[in-house]
């Protein structure tokens, strides 16, 4: 597989392979010539914006670059079809839910840690 390193992302055509390969091993993983529709489905939907503003093989905005404290960012997507527009909220949001979610469990994991050692403490 052709892939470039996680940091510097992915082509057009490198991530469309990556979700044609997890189908593929869906297929190979399920019932002999059963193909699994929800993967078909997104592929259809990536095909459809192939040639819109969504993706770039040369330019990648990291969410670091949007979301800086004291920094307000005005994403300018006025000609940008709707449903593009929807697509890239749902990609920013779905990345910041991530984020946070595992901000959550650093924390958790940070508490419960100091939970234990206190516990060690009154223990010895």
């Amino acid at each position: 597989m052709a892939q470039r390193d996680y940091k510097t992302g992915y082509t057009f055509d490198q991530f469309l392979y990556c979700v044609k390969q997890s189908a593929d091993a869906k297929t190979h993983d399920a019932a002999e010539g059963e193909d699994d529709p929800t993967t078909g489905g997104l592929i259809w939907r990536i095909n459809g914006l192939k040639n819109s503003n969504v993706f770039s093989n040369v330019e990648n905005l990291e969410l670091k670059e949007l979301f800086k404290p004291g920094q307000c960012t005005v994403l300018q997507l006025n000609e940008v079809p709707q449903r593009e527009q929807q697509v890239i909220a749902a990609v920013i949001l779905l990345a910041l839910l991530i984020i946070l979610v595992l901000l959550v469990l650093v924390t958790l994991l940070g508490t419960w840690r100091i939970l234990q050692m206190r516990a060690r403490q009154r223990v010895a």
